[in-house]
């Protein structure tokens, strides 16, 4: 019989995702109790977060938090064009000393583009309107060190990013040769990350095929270093509407991740 010889490198990255995805230990929810949490972004004086106990929970390779938000005042309906939104919002899971806990990305964000639509709706809410958002962190790339830090250490929380954008008193008649460039370059990284989507996707259904394949691990390596450059390349595109593109994409990715 033929044999197969694996590196070390493979065998190593072989073992570390196989005792990700086999992970079936250790604490697997946990509950914040909050009375009041600090919104970091221009939107704090429109949306407030309703005090209460919040649990976390593991669902697979994620964590899922969902948080009832409230319109403290209704933001001006003239102001808000097609992309108006509270842009990148996301969730930061606080430890015991109200330190951030250090995670893969910039925390939990909301778990779908139904998610997202409601951060864009507390805009337009009455005031005292209360609605429930689901956020996510987690997925194939995120190690279960990671995910044990936040359930067995996470004691509080914050909302960063939520900056209200493409206000539209503020969109100009005409874009400068700098906006110009940048609308450009973020053209090219959501066709880029769309296709490192699919790309991905590809090697999930290698591994569903056949998980004691080792190639698909040193394809596997490959994608991580490419996320890598992708999540350095894509910092400058917080304009909402490539925030909604990203969203369908992170859907499509976290639905084929969901399916192995």
């Amino acid at each position: 019989m033929k044999k197969t010889i694996v590196n070390s490198k493979v065998l190593a990255v072989l073992l570390i995702t196989m005792s990700f995805i086999m992970y079936s230990c250790g604490k697997k929810q946990t509950s914040i109790t909050v009375d009041k949490v600090k919104i970091n972004g221009n939107s704090n004086e429109y949306i407030g977060v309703v005090a209460g106990t919040y649990d976390i929970k593991l669902v697979d390779d994620k964590i899922n938090m969902s948080v009832k938000f409230k319109t403290l005042k209704t933001f001006d309906v003239n102001k808000i064009g097609e992309y108006t939104s509270i842009g990148n919002m996301a969730l930061q899971i606080l430890d015991a000393s109200g330190s951030p806990i250090s995670m893969a990305s910039s925390g939990f964000s909301p778990a779908s583009v139904g998610d997202w639509n409601k951060v864009k709706s507390l805009l337009t809410s009455k005031q005292d309107e209360e609605v429930m958002i689901n956020f996510e962190y987690g997925g194939f790339m995120t190690s279960k060190d990671q995910l044990k830090d936040v359930l067995e250490n996470g004691k509080g929380f914050e909302i960063v990013s939520a900056d209200i954008q493409s206000i539209k008193e503020d969109e100009p008649s005409s874009s400068s040769a700098s906006e110009s460039s940048s609308s450009s370059g973020c053209d090219q990284f959501i066709k880029d990350y769309e296709e490192f989507v699919d790309e991905y996707i590809t090697v999930l259904k290698k591994y569903k095929a056949n998980p004691t394949d080792a190639s698909i691990f040193t394809e596997y390596s490959e994608m991580l270093a490419k996320a890598g450059e992708m999540e350095s390349s894509g910092k400058d595109c917080k304009d909402v509407k490539y925030s909604a593109k990203l969203g369908k994409l992170m859907s499509k990715l976290a639905g084929a991740v969901s399916g192995i």
